[in-house]
């Protein structure tokens, strides 16, 4: 939520947004990584400087779906796709169809909006400290790009119930680079670790969107962990 709110006034896509996301833990490297991730940007076709087709179909399906976030555009799309060409796809699947699709009228995000939006996620992601320098630092990043910082006074708010507890004192550490691999957690993420153990214990966040991408109706508040038993029992014996 802290980054996407970071992101939010530069206006790029979601795509861009999964993409700078993924790239994170580099990022935490500081603003010099930053021209690489451009280039990737370029191969993949994420940015192109373009404002979209001027195509006339094209420019009434942009207006179908003006205002929509990319999940919901690519919905309509969808539904307009199999209802008028179901049987003109050839090899191609519908959902290859709808993203090129998508591409093509949408635009690809320009390349200085991609490059502010790496740049300041950099800015994020080096960010690691105790929890007090740590939520300054964030506050001033958010602060100096003009972006809504309610995301971060509920997470505040959270540490803050954290640090209450005496035994946790002086043992957290807040990484704001920090990415778990698996695209369904939606929120704050963590591990743990033990100076009598190289790697972490184990780790985990919250998910409340995985009950969806499982088949259920609607989003679940969740969290859950998994942790190394072997590590444990090291630890434990030693």
């Amino acid at each position: 939520d802290i980054l996407n709110s970071l992101l939010d006034p530069v206006g790029i896509s979601d795509r861009a947004r999964s993409f700078i996301i993924q790239s994170m833990p580099k990022l935490s490297e500081g603003r010099s990584v930053v021209p690489n991730f451009l280039e990737e940007g370029r191969l993949i076709h994420l940015v192109g400087g373009t404002n979209g087709s001027s195509d006339p179909e094209d420019a009434a399906l942009r207006q179908a779906i003006h205002g929509l976030n990319d999940t919901q555009a690519r919905s309509v799309l969808l539904g307009l796709l199999q209802w008028n060409s179901a049987d003109q796809l050839g090899q191609r699947t519908p959902e290859d169809v709808v993203e090129r699709l998508l591409q093509k009228i949408q635009g690809n995000d320009t390349e200085d909006k991609l490059r502010q939006g790496l740049e300041l996620a950099s800015d994020l992601a080096s960010i690691k400290g105790s929890p007090e320098q740590a939520l300054e630092a964030v506050k001033k990043t958010l602060a100096s790009a003009g972006a809504n910082q309610d995301a971060l006074d509920r997470f505040a708010k959270v540490i803050d119930l954290m640090v209450g507890d005496s035994d946790a004192k002086g043992q957290i550490i807040l990484d704001f680079g920090l990415v778990h691999g698996l695209a369904y957690y939606n929120g704050v993420i963590f591990e743990v670790s033990h100076p009598k153990w190289a790697g972490t214990l184990g780790g985990g966040g919250r998910y409340d969107t995985l009950s969806r991408a499982l088949g259920g109706s609607e989003a679940v508040p969740a969290l859950g962990f998994a942790y190394n038993l072997d590590a444990l029992i090291s630890i434990g014996a030693s």
